[in-house]
Order: C-alpha cells, then sequence, then structure tokens
C-alpha cells in the first residue's frame, strides 16, 4: 500500500500551471480495474475498502449508484477523517431493475442470458469526502449492447470464472468484449471508475474549504 501525497496534473493543463496538489488520497475501494485507473491518471493512494455490503438504497439508477458509493466513502472517512477519500460504485440495470454481483456460476448464467441480444445500462457513481468533510459526487451512464455469443464460447467463459466479484457477471475490458461493445457513453464508466469523474471531483476539492 501507498501512503504519499499526490501531484496531479488534469490532462489538457500546461506545464508552468500549478498541478493540483492531493494530499493522503485513500481508495475506498478493493476493485483492481479502479486501482489501474488512478494508477493511469498518475495518482499516489492507499487501498481502504470498507467491509460489509452497505445499506439498501432505494430510487433511481443515478441515485442508488451515488447511495452506495457515498456510503462506501463516509465508511472509510470516520476511520480516516484526515485524508481525502474516494469511492465508487457501478450496477448493471435492465429494464430498471439492478443485476448486482452474481454469487454462483448458475447466477452469472442467468444474468448473462437475460442481457444477450439485447441492450442494457450501466450506472457509475463517485464520491470524494475531504478532508474537511465536503461531499462531491458525480455519476454516470453507458449503454452496452451485447450479442449473442458461441455455446461453447459461453461455456468456457462460466468455466473461467471471470464472472466473479462483477456487476452482470462481465467485465467489458475482459473475455465478454468478445459479445459486448459500448454503444454510448464511456467504457470506463462499464469498468468501475471514469477518468474523467475523477478529474472533475479531483478539481472541486480545490474549492472545498
Amino acid at each position: 500500500m501507498e501512503r504519499c501525497a499526490s501531484r496531479f496534473r488534469p490532462r489538457g493543463e500546461k506545464e508552468g500551471c500549478s498541478p493540483l496538489i492531493v494530499d493522503s488520497l485513500v481508495l475506498a475501494s478493493a476493485s483492481p480495474r479502479r486501482r489501474e485507473i488512478l494508477h493511469r491518471l498518475g495518482l499516489d493512494f492507499e487501498v481502504i475498502a470498507p467491509g460489509g455490503d452497505g445499506p439498501e438504497v432505494a430510487g433511481s439508477p443515478r441515485n442508488q449508484v451515488l447511495g452506495y458509493a457515498r456510503w462506501k466513502a463516509e465508511v472509510v472517512h470516520k476511520e480516516q477523517a484526515d485524508r481525502v477519500v474516494l469511492a465508487a460504485d457501478t450496477l448493471v440495470f435492465l429494464d430498471e431493475s439492478a443485476l448486482g454481483k452474481p454469487s454462483n456460476k448458475e447466477q452469472a448464467r442467468l444474468m448473462l442470458e437475460s442481457l444477450f441480444g439485447r441492450t442494457h445500462k450501466v450506472w457509475t457513481g463517485a464520491c470524494l469526502i475531504s478532508q474537511s468533510g465536503s461531499v462531491f459526487e458525480t455519476a454516470d451512464c453507458a449503454v452496452v449492447e451485447f450479442d449473442i455469443p458461441d455455446k461453447e464460447d459461453f461455456g468456457d467463459y462460466l468455466d473461467g470464472n471471470e464472472w466473479a466479484d462483477k456487476a452482470g457477471a462481465y467485465g467489458i475490458q475482459g473475455w465478454a468484449s468478445r459479445w459486448a461493445r459500448v454503444v454510448e457513453g464511456e467504457e470506463e464508466t462499464v469498468i468501475g471508475l471514469s477518468s474523467k469523474a475523477v478529474v472533475a471531483l479531483l478539481a472541486k476539492l480545490t474549492l472545498a474549504p
């Protein structure tokens, strides 16, 4: 785990301008995909994942992902109040019904079969809590279209367990990319955290009291 301040210049900002400074950033997520996105942005951070699944959040898809992201950030910030905490949550929605993470192979099969030959939406909410307790949030939506895969290919996918720990039982950047494509929005939203969202939240941090 890494513990140090991070200097981050948003893309498009010219050399010589004052970079955005993020002190003691914590990522409240165990997701390797979110860690990779922050590393690509050049950020130094420590991973501290909250325990448990959190409370049930009702309302629109946007409200649900923001509610879960806020809960994650708040849980970690209570123990790390002198640090900046970033959390995110991603849910797959089919006909306004949320598809969470499958707990076994059969659930994964049923989830994926419900997506085949159709489009669905993926929402990702992100929450940033500053050292002073100011809360900043954003949410993004992407539309994904699924083909109907070859039966043997689908069986191999299920046997490989790549579906585990993924909302909707797939990751757009992995094996499922053979059958799934983003037709609206950003692929990073489907992966679990948009770089643009992170940049926007960190920019707001400079205005926090």
